[in-house]
This record gives structure tokens, sequence and C-alpha cells, in this order.
């Protein structure tokens, strides 16, 4: 209930964005990087040397929405990656609108976000 009731938040967000037009014509959307993780997915946690841990960074879901910089330009899509961190996601979402830095430890981003 607590996830649904974010995502439903999320994308309530997402669809008031895309349906308030900017003077260009487009819309506030297309001009915004939105990202929505939770704490964690499911697999092995090393801080707790536990596998089969709900507060695993493998196997989590990220919600990526908005075009800015080149973000998710087709949308509509589901990105599998292997091994890649969540925060990745961030990292690119950040570097789409400007920010030059990452997130922490977690270096890189996540190439298939963008285009």
């Amino acid at each position: 209930d607590g996830i649904g009731w974010h995502v439903k938040h999320f994308g309530r967000l997402a669809q008031k964005l895309r349906d308030t037009e900017e003077l260009d014509g487009s819309n506030l959307l297309d001009h915004t990087a939105m990202v929505l993780l939770f704490e964690g997915g499911w697999g092995f946690d090393p801080e707790q040397n536990n596998q089969g841990s709900a507060h695993s960074s493998e196997n989590m879901a990220v919600l990526v929405a908005g075009k800015a910089g080149g973000l998710n330009q087709s949308g509509g899509r589901h990105i599998r990656t292997n091994r890649a961190h969540p925060v990745q996601c961030v990292n690119t979402a950040m570097q789409a609108v400007g920010g030059n830095q990452e997130l922490g430890e977690v270096t890189g981003g996540v190439s298939e976000l963008i285009g």
C-alpha cells in the first residue's frame, strides 16, 4: 500500500507537468527529470551479509519521468540493467539537467536512459 501511494503521487505529478504547457508549446515534463526509487530491492545485502534481504540494492525498480537534457526521449520503456546500482539512474538524471557531480560513492550512470 505504501509503495502504491508513492507511485500514484509520482504519476500524478508527472501527469500535471505533462499537462502544463510551456511558452514554446512544449510541456513542463519535457524540461523535467524525475526519479523515484525505494529503499531496497531483493537480493544480497553486503552490510548485513544477508542473502534474500528486502534492503538490498539488487533487483530494485526505479521509475524515471521527464525528458530534460535528452533523458528518456523515447519514453515508455522498461530497461533492465545487470549489476547497475539504482543511484546510477539518479546520477544520469542529475547529469541530464546539468549537474556534474555524482551521488555519494556510487559512480557512473545508465546510458540507456539518454536518447
